[in-house]
């Protein structure tokens, strides 16, 4: 039985790695390739420039002010609208991806020490 039940589990594991053996390539190469069809660019608009460093001294505080403690508090109150007001207007499209790391599953744990340097 026991054999049985691995068989099936390496089975349902093979399965998906065959199904996308034909897309491979371009799944690797996604991540090298260098430029996009025009048609990306009609569509979506150009990319927007990402910063580089680190945060500044504000927007790290209204990080943690915004999720940091809003988590640990449970709560949201005018602080936490104001920091994400100052998120905002920083236009930093690094905190894009933190919110939307947020919003599918909530606040990974130490992630405040990414925004705190």
């Amino acid at each position: 039985m026991t054999s049985r039940s691995h068989n099936t589990l390496l089975l349902w594991g093979l399965v998906p790695l065959f199904a996308l053996t034909p897309f491979w390539s371009n799944i690797v190469r996604a991540q090298t390739s260098g430029a996009f069809a025009d048609y990306v660019f009609r569509e979506f608009g150009l990319p927007p420039e990402v910063p580089t460093g680190q945060l500044s001294d504000e927007l790290r505080t209204a990080m943690q002010v915004a999720f940091g403690d809003s988590f640990a508090q449970s709560s949201w109150d005018n602080a936490q609208t104001a920091a994400l007001a100052t998120i905002v207007a920083s236009n930093d499209p690094r905190l894009v991806w933190v919110i939307s790391d947020i919003k599918m599953g909530g606040l990974p744990r130490g992630l405040p020490r990414l925004w705190n340097g």
